[in-house]
């Protein structure tokens, strides 16, 4: 993926991203399986389908699944500008959590444990492992106010 591709609403895609990494990818695919869209990412980054459907605008996708979509996009290349943050407010309560927490949690290298809460991880005791568990009290309470 190293050609450039133009899209309908003149942004590009390269296929070089500037943070990808296999943790980036595995929080890609982890937040577009919110919309049931993990198929369009894989361990090493999107498929050729989800590059299609960038320079599509989202293409054939629901207006929800578009603002995700485009969303992953901007946390796998955070060059990106693809969509406005006005339509972020279009999501609900339980996609702009899982949203803003991923994004946050990318700014302040807690990956790993949002993968925790959004894959669904078990601790040894078989007890799912919240997210919010790992961040300090005042990121819980900023946090706490989106859900």
């Amino acid at each position: 993926m190293d050609e450039w591709a133009d899209s309908p609403n003149g942004t590009s895609y390269s296929g070089s991203a500037l943070h990808a990494s296999p943790l980036t990818a595995r929080a890609c695919r982890a937040l577009l399986a919110q919309v049931g869209l993990e198929s369009l990412w894989t361990a090493s980054g999107p498929t050729t389908e989800a590059v299609q459907l960038l320079t599509e605008d989202g293409g054939r996708l629901s207006r929800l699944d578009r603002i995700i979509l485009l969303a992953t996009w901007a946390i796998w290349d955070q060059n990106s500008s693809h969509f406005r943050f006005s339509e972020i407010l279009q999501l609900d309560r339980r996609l702009m959590r899982a949203l803003f927490s991923l994004m946050y949690a990318a700014k302040s290298g807690h990956i790993e444990a949002w993968l925790d809460e959004y894959e669904g991880n078990i601790d040894p005791f078989g007890r799912r492992r919240p997210f919010l568990a790992t961040v300090s009290r005042s990121v819980r309470r900023v946090l706490g106010r989106m859900s």
